[in-house]
C-alpha cells in the first residue's frame, strides 16, 4: 500500500520560473530575502532554505506569478 507523505515545497523549480520568466538573477532573489547568493544557490542545487527563509521566497513567489499555495510545485514523494 502506498502512503502518501507530505510534499516538499519545489523551490528549485520554483527558483527557475523566477530566473526564467521573471528576470529574476541568484543575486536579486538574495537581496530581496536578504541571505547571501551562496545561500541561493545552496537551494537550486537541493539545499532546503530554513523555513523562514522559505516561508519569504514562497511569498515572493506567489507575488511575481500570481499563483496560489494550491499551485506551488511539489517534490512527489510517494512511499
Amino acid at each position: 500500500k502506498k502512503i502518501r507523505r507530505y510534499s516538499a515545497p519545489d523551490f528549485n523549480s520554483m527558483m527557475n520560473e523566477l530566473k526564467e520568466l521573471h528576470s529574476m538573477s541568484e543575486e536579486k532573489i538574495a537581496y530581496v530575502l536578504d541571505v547571501t547568493t551562496s545561500a541561493v544557490s545552496d537551494w537550486i542545487a537541493g539545499s532546503r532554505p530554513f523555513y523562514s527563509h522559505g516561508d519569504i521566497f514562497i511569498d515572493l513567489w506567489k507575488t511575481l506569478t500570481d499563483k496560489s499555495d494550491e499551485q506551488i510545485p511539489r517534490i512527489d514523494r510517494i512511499h
